[in-house]
């Protein structure tokens, strides 16, 4: 008897061997799992899109955006931010070597390098072949960008006489909201993130070509390195443009007073300073962190994207001329009591709405920390004396830059965890804390600076803790010169007592 077995195989040896291990039988039983998977998840009153599979749906226009490029969605939307705090580490970075660079090169070279690394960078981020590449030059083009901005703000101010240096510094302002409101125009008209990210950082290469040749080297800064011939010259160029002369007095050598010059531990070593530092870090810091943070916020908001953020960006220009009008008539002081608490309340408001409603909170939001952002950097240089002001000032920066290195995760958060208002609570009580603690410091306007430390221990007047109502009465109502001996005579300060 002839015994016929046959060979027998598995399912899979039969997928291998003849019927095919993806063919048009399988796909069209794919196709039909996966058009099931999206009715279902289609029929929900909110599709997940991330409980379907990715070969399930794909991007309407695929390049347009760093999220469709990348799939910066479901598991991997924190990435998004991590860019953002990526670019704002690398700022923070720029900050401090832009501060040393000025010092050793001076203002105008370090605008011209900032500038060629900005426009370098920035264009090879736009050219990234991956996401991780893009996270790397955005944190090198943040830099620069950083830079950009500091020695903006110090060539602008530093050529500037003292009764017109605050106009100058909130002045500098103008050009980032002229810049922030030409980007979604930009956006709109590109065809997708590459393209805008190319032309906006091809500009910092223009600006290097035109604008960087014909600034004038800061005298201050020629005159602190020993060159006082140089010093004179560029100070004979704006008398000529200003159709006056230079003084018959020769410059002084700046070499005693950038020897006076101190550190930050000789402000936290005088009582008064250290109240003064400590709150003002803490509002430079969380100032800049809503403000970068309620800038995110706006492009997840419900509407048009690109016009919600050009009405966030054109409240800047107004808020920032209204500022300037305003610290002349009110103070400094009131001034960034007024915004930091119209800002904060603005933006615990925005926690509780919907729709447009929250986007008239939002922009409100916006230009309470404008002009807290702006108004910053000059009341903080005021509030200390000269030996240590530029010591002041480069910790109120830096504290600034971290605000901001923090500000995408808290934006992070809420998306993370559902809770969209958590952000807006977080960074309203911030700014209202803030804004609640300003009569803490003493008014600046008009008053006498002192050069030193020790020229402030020898001050004689005596103040009391003033009160949020106190701060905000005007003093615009009085004459001129009453207006000054007011100023100079019954101003407070809280801490000077200690």
């Amino acid at each position: 008897m002839h015994n016929s077995q046959r060979e027998e195989v598995t399912v899979d040896e039969a997928f291998q061997k003849s019927i095919g291990e993806f063919g048009a039988g399988q796909r069209f039983i794919s196709f039909l799992d996966q058009d099931e998977a999206c009715s279902a998840a289609l029929s929900q009153p909110q599709p997940d899109l991330c409980s379907l599979p990715r070969t399930s749906w794909q991007w309407v226009t695929r390049r347009s955006s760093v999220v469709s490029d990348w799939d910066l969605i479901c598991g991997d939307a924190w990435k998004l931010q991590v860019v953002n705090t990526a670019f704002f580490l690398g700022a923070l970075l720029g900050a401090v070597m832009s501060s040393w660079l000025a010092e050793e090169f001076g203002r105008r070279r370090t605008l011209g390098m900032a500038c060629a690394a900005t426009a370098l960078f920035g264009m090879c981020s736009a050219l990234s072949p991956s996401y991780w590449w893009y996270l790397v030059l955005r944190c090198v083009a943040g830099a620069g960008v950083a830079s950009v901005t500091s020695m903006a703000f110090l060539l602008a101010v530093e050529p500037v006489g003292p009764a017109w240096r605050g106009v100058a510094a909130l002045g500098s302002g103008y050009g980032s909201a002229a810049g922030a409101c030409l980007l979604p125009f930009l956006a709109f008209l590109l065809p997708g993130w590459r393209a805008l990210t190319f032309v906006t950082s091809a500009l910092a290469g223009v600006a290097l070509c035109t604008v960087v040749p014909v600034v004038p080297e800061s005298p201050r800064w020629l005159l602190s390195t020993g060159r006082k011939g140089d010093a004179t010259a560029a100070l004979a160029a704006i008398a000529s443009r200003n159709k006056t002369h230079l003084p018959e007095a020769p410059l002084a050598d700046a070499a005693a007073s950038v020897a006076a010059r101190r550190g930050i531990l000789d402000i936290l070593g005088n009582a008064r300073l250290r109240r003064r530092i400590v709150l003002i870090l803490y509002t430079s810091c969380f100032v800049n962190m809503a403000y970068y943070g309620v800038t995110l916020l706006i492009g997840s908001m419900a509407g048009d994207p690109y016009v919600n953020q050009l009405l966030g960006f054109l409240v800047e220009a107004p808020t920032i001329a209204a500022t300037t009008l305003a610290i002349g008539r009110l103070g400094r002081r009131s001034t960034a009591a007024f915004l930091l608490l119209q800002g904060g309340t603005a933006c615990m408001l925005c926690a509780v709405t919907h729709g447009w409603l929250q986007l008239v909170f939002v922009v409100a939001c916006k230009v309470g920390v404008t002009g807290a952002l702006v108004l910053g950097p000059l009341y903080a240089e005021e509030l200390f004396p000269g030996n240590v002001r530029s010591a002041a000032s480069q910790a109120c920066s830096l504290a600034g830059r971290l605000g901001a290195i923090g500000a995408p995760g808290f934006v992070l958060l809420g998306s993370a965890t559902g809770a969209a208002f958590l952000p807006y609570i977080v960074f309203g009580s911030l700014i209202l804390l803030a804004g609640i603690s300003m009569p803490a410091l003493p008014e600046t306007l008009d008053a006498p600076q002192p050069e030193s430390v020790q020229e402030l221990a020898t001050t004689h007047r005596q103040y009391k803790l003033t009160s949020l109502r106190h701060i905000f009465r005007t003093r615009s109502c009085l004459p001129g010169p009453l207006h000054k001996t007011f100023m100079r005579t019954a101003d407070s300060d809280g801490d000077e007592t200690a």
